[in-house]
């Protein structure tokens, strides 16, 4: 096992003028080191992609307790509804319209009609136009939700983007050979 550096340690070693060979130090252990910091890196990515999850969650649940009090200070269901989901360990932010009105399905059952809400391809905001079919006291619930959201789907973008190149990190790190 490695002897453990700080990474100011790490930074003197690297800037210093001392030799490689008259360190503690060999290729085998450097490449050690280097692939314990990028599996560090790597949980800590998938850290944030837990708190961005979690706040996405919680997002969604004051958004559906503010929609319940409007809904019963103004004796109307909501028209627009929320959802966060993970899929893949990913995060899914949705929007859907569910005007609350019932439909006969097979056998006579009584079924909530919704639809789903689609998002501009490659864009991180519902647009204004998708989220306006509601009740005028849903507004600024929705708007302030959706808000939170675009920031959480720009955050998962990055989170996803950091993983992508985590992962090319880790095959360029096993490609090398110690010397």
């Amino acid at each position: 096992m490695t002897k453990h550096y700080t990474t100011a340690e790490l930074q003197e070693l690297a800037w210093g003028d001392t030799r490689i060979a008259d360190l503690d130090l060999n290729a085998g252990d450097i490449l050690e080191l280097t692939e314990q910091a990028v599996a560090g890196l790597e949980e800590q990515i998938e850290r944030l992609n837990a708190l961005n999850i979690l706040q996405a969650k919680e997002t969604c649940e004051y958004f559906w307790t503010v929609a319940r009090r409007e809904q019963e200070r103004n004796n109307q269901f909501p028209k627009m509804g929320s959802r966060v989901r993970v899929l893949k360990n990913t995060l899914t932010i949705i929007w859907y319209y569910s005007p609350f009105s019932l439909k006969l399905g097979q056998a006579g059952k009584k079924l909530w009609v919704s639809k789903h809400i689609s998002k501009p391809a490659g864009k991180t905001r519902y647009s204004n136009a998708s989220l306006s079919r509601c009740h005028s006291w849903e507004k600024e619930n929705i708007e302030e939700a959706e808000n939170d959201y675009e920031i959480m789907r720009r955050r998962q973008l990055l989170i996803t983007e950091a993983r992508s190149r985590i992962k090319k990190l880790k095959e360029l790190t096993t490609a090398l050979v110690p010397s």
